[in-house]
Parts: C-alpha cells; structure tokens; sequence
C-alpha cells in the first residue's frame, strides 16, 4: 500500500496492478536468452529439460518469482548449460534451492 500522503488526489490519478509474468512468458524469455548465448542444439537439448521442470515447479514456487528472480533464474539456466555436462535436473534443483 501506498502512504496516504502520495496517493492523496493530484499526486497519482491512476493506480494499475501489474502482476507477475505467466509460465509462457517467462518460457519465452528463456528461450530468448538461451538462444542468444548458447548454439541451437544445446539450447534446443536445454529448454527440452527446462520447460517440464518450469511447468512442474510453477504452483509451489516459480509463479511466485519477481522480475530479478526469474531473470537471475534464466541467467544462472544459460550458465548451467555451458557446462561441459550441459543441463541437468540436478543443476536446476540446486538452481531453483539456491533461490528460494
């Protein structure tokens, strides 16, 4: 909520809630950064591992990410990926405990 002080009339004449991204938005975020960073296969083999683990997770925690969380989120994927073992289920477990 805001103090009464800013919100009083002439100060701000319309309020809009912007909720957080949907699951498809933020999957085509990372896709985007994927894409940038990493060459089509690797991408294609990590988002292939990315998505189901996003679609699973998204009730108990991923939804409630904010902006900077789920970039850093799509940052430290793309990091994971460049590993010379690529993507794995442990690494966005370790990703996802790290932070929450």
């Amino acid at each position: 909520t805001f103090d009464p002080a800013i919100s009083r009339p002439g100060r701000i004449d319309l309020i809009l809630f912007v909720g957080t991204p949907n699951l498809a938005s933020r999957m085509e975020r990372m896709e985007k950064a994927m894409a940038a960073a990493l060459p089509h296969k690797r991408a294609e083999s990590a988002l292939e591992l990315a998505r189901p683990f996003m679609e699973a997770h998204w009730k108990s925690d991923l939804q409630f990410f904010n902006f900077m969380e789920n970039e850093a989120f799509a940052e430290l994927v793309v990091s994971a990926s460049l590993d010379a073992d690529g993507l794995t289920t442990a690494k966005l477990d370790a990703i996802l405990q790290m932070l929450t």
